[in-house]
């Protein structure tokens, strides 16, 4: 993660260096008349599309994050932890997306331990056709979605029983 880092705030320092270098020479000044009368930000910004792409981009990973977090009132985050995030960061953005494209078949996040499903899908038969193999597929009938939600509402209306539960010995003693 810190090599990384590292080539980034290389190229930064690269494309920085190039820059003000072109615009210290007087003869790449004189070059170019479009340069007179203006101020230096808009000439950086106008015409040295790699500097003016290089500023964007840090501006809106490292500025939306020190905006962040002056909004929230939390500003001693920059200065406590960022560092970690800069090192962190790859990781964020490439393996945790590649783990998590990774285990699109692990469905069991977040369910609970209920890994089954309730509803009939239905059943795929080869069946020979004409010499040919067939996949039939019996087609199931849809509830009504306004009558399914009505019947949600009406269960979800009804109070749920109240369970008496009795606490063990061994529960009560350690209470």
């Amino acid at each position: 993660m810190g090599v990384m880092l590292y080539l980034g705030i290389f190229q930064v320092v690269g494309i920085m260096a190039e820059t003000l270098q072109k615009l210290r020479d007087p003869s790449y000044i004189q070059a170019h008349p479009e340069f007179n009368n203006k101020n230096v930000i808009l000439i950086l910004l106008q015409y040295f599309p790699i500097f003016r792409d290089t500023v964007c981009s840090l501006g809106a990973t490292y500025g939306l994050y020190l905006i962040s977090s002056i909004l929230y009132f939390e500003p001693w985050h920059m200065l406590t932890s960022f560092l970690q995030y800069l090192l962190l960061l790859p990781s964020y953005v490439n393996i945790l997306n590649v783990y998590s494209f990774c285990n699109l078949h692990d469905v069991s996040w977040g369910t609970k331990g209920d890994n089954t499903s309730n509803a009939d899908l239905g059943l795929a038969k080869l069946v020979q056709k004409d010499g040919k193999e067939v996949v039939e597929v019996d087609i199931l009938e849809r509830a009504d979605p306004n009558a399914a939600y009505g019947e949600f509402i009406a269960h979800l209306r009804q109070e749920r029983p109240k369970e008496n539960r009795k606490r063990d010995a061994k529960t009560k003693q350690e209470v």
